[in-house]
């Protein structure tokens, strides 16, 4: 009979070892995805701010405008997608076994097989809550990645990629007017 609570109380705590190591990885890919959130949105502010700089005195500011607009988008997104992570993150009461007096005690009144009766139903319990804890981070994680690598997203970085190659081949191909500040600040 002993034997038989001491396969359970191994199990249950081989699955809860296994549920803080996929809570762990979880954080681990939270990390490496905050790292690429962090360098998407900085190039898109960086991207959006030079951008002004591309067609300086050029007639094609409805260009500027829309490339405006889909990095707008892209750079909220990818903020939405941040702010998520950082949700998931903050996830993170895992449930331990409580180790106190009354712990101490129940171990001297009892047998070992009581005890490690009672350790794997705390296990047990344990385990429940780690998984549901586990699961709302993965659908934060989810939600996340849905968000900022949605088609509607992904559109909007290729018309805002087109509409950056559009810009510089219209401007170097765009002959200057002779009012430009460009030759303005040449005749002086």
């Amino acid at each position: 009979m002993a034997d038989k609570y001491d396969d359970l109380f191994d199990f249950y705590i081989k699955l809860y070892d296994d549920e803080i190591a996929r809570f762990r990885g979880l954080d681990t890919k939270i990390a490496r995805y905050l790292s690429a959130y962090s360098i998407l949105i900085a190039l898109t502010g960086f991207v959006g701010f030079n951008l002004r700089f591309l067609l300086d005195g050029s007639k094609l500011n409805l260009w500027i405008l829309a490339n405006y607009i889909c990095l707008a988008y892209v750079f909220v997104a990818y903020t939405v997608g941040f702010y998520h992570l950082t949700r998931a993150l903050k996830l993170e009461n895992l449930q331990r076994f409580a180790y106190d007096d009354s712990v101490i005690e129940f171990f001297l009144r009892h047998q070992t097989v009581n005890i490690k009766y009672a350790l794997a139903r705390r296990a047990k319990e344990a385990i429940e809550h780690n998984v549901l804890l586990g699961n709302r981070k993965s659908e934060k994680i989810a939600k996340a990645i849905n968000w900022s690598f949605s088609w509607l997203t992904m559109v909007f970085l290729a018309a805002s990629v087109l509409l950056a190659i559009g810009n510089v081949y219209f401007a170097s191909n765009t002959v200057p007017d002779s009012h430009s500040n460009v030759h303005r600040a040449a005749e002086r």
